[in-house]
């Protein structure tokens, strides 16, 4: 997947981390690190339109995604547009902008990351 592309391994090798690893027959889990969110120049945010939504007891960048979308995959998207690296950067009653159409979203995507 293009968002994973350079994106580091990382290992939790924490004692706490190792023993509820050995509970479940596994000896490590990967994680990616995190996303480097490049900026987005004032003209792509101009050149595209926007819709707002307000983040809720509930929401997840992944359910906008799939929402607006039709694909969760593409949360990353959301994430990279609105400067939230995660879903927990996103508080109650925080605007979440929503990019369209998606194919000129990810030409920008594609365009700052390769």
């Amino acid at each position: 997947m293009g968002r994973n592309i350079d994106r580091r391994i990382v290992y939790n090798d924490s004692e706490a981390v190792a023993i509820m690893l050995a509970r479940r027959g596994k000896e490590s889990v990967e994680h990616y690190g995190k996303i480097d969110i490049n900026p987005i120049f004032l003209e792509d945010r101009a050149a595209l339109n926007t819709k707002k939504h307000v983040f809720t007891i509930g929401d997840r960048l992944f359910k906008l995604a799939y929402k607006e979308y039709g694909d969760s995959q593409y949360w990353y998207l959301l994430a990279w547009w609105n400067k939230k690296p995660t879903d927990f950067h996103c508080k109650v009653g925080d605007v979440i902008y929503i990019p369209f159409p998606l194919q000129d979203v990810l030409y920008l995507w594609n365009r700052n990351y390769r």
